[in-house]
């Protein structure tokens, strides 16, 4: 059978309200009016539909799941490649940008030159305007208001990586590294410009203001990649 443009409409409809997600509505329309094509004409559209969704995804419980599990695999698939580009960063080519930012830290750190800090916030804000403009691009981009499957593990990068890093662990580690020298320069009376020339102290304080930076690095190249896919299928 050949769903008229009403019966399109009222398939439209059900499946908007039953799937949450852009990809996944997308899909299964298509899926569900191919297989309508190998149905004989009915009286009643929606006890087609019905059977048609019974068929192919075991009922509209399973489809609904099937949704939610595809949603666990791109999560998955999205982490899987954001550890994937941390790591290139420790890899050949990639490795000779990150020594050459690790020298450029060690270079400042401890000195008063504003320099660190100003990197350090636009690393800081430069997700944050990716999460932001991605979001932005897909309202104008798509007719449906229907979420992306994927933003919520792309958002999650940001939170996760970006700023409970920011918040959470960096002031933290801060806290450590303050008792760590305030005990340092009490029983060893170490003034803090002796602390500061110390290069095992300025190497470990320098590196895991790097892993901060590489981290950032790694999801601003997930978020240009995820704007040439879009581009790409437009």
């Amino acid at each position: 059978m050949i769903p008229t443009i009403k019966e399109k409409q009222w398939l439209q409809e059900y499946l908007y309200k039953a799937l949450r997600y852009r990809e996944t509505y997308n899909e299964i329309y298509d899926h569900i009016l191919t297989a309508l094509e190998h149905e004989p004409a009915a009286n009643f559209f929606e006890t087609t539909v019905s059977n048609v969704i019974e068929k192919e995804f075991g009922g509209s419980n399973n489809m609904i799941y099937m949704e939610v599990k595809s949603k666990r695999l791109v999560n998955m698939e999205i982490k899987t490649q954001y550890r994937r580009k941390f790591a290139d960063w420790f890899k050949l080519p990639l490795v000779a940008y990150t020594l050459t930012i690790a020298a450029f830290n060690f270079y400042f750190w401890g000195s008063k030159s504003p320099v660190l800090g100003i990197m350090g916030l636009i690393f800081f804000i430069a997700p944050l305007i990716l999460m932001l403009l991605r979001r932005v691009i897909a309202r104008f981009k798509y007719d449906s208001h229907k979420a992306s499957i994927r933003d919520g593990a792309f958002d999650w990068l940001v939170y996760r990586y970006s700023l409970i890093r920011m918040f959470l662990l960096w002031p933290v580690v801060n806290m450590i590294f303050y008792v760590f020298k305030t005990v340092l320069k009490t029983a060893f009376h170490i003034s803090d410009s002796e602390l500061l020339s110390n290069l095992a102290f300025r190497s470990i304080e320098t590196g895991i203001f790097m892993l901060f930076i590489i981290s950032n690095l790694a999801i601003i190249q997930m978020y240009i990649h995820e704007f040439k896919t879009q581009k790409a299928i437009a």
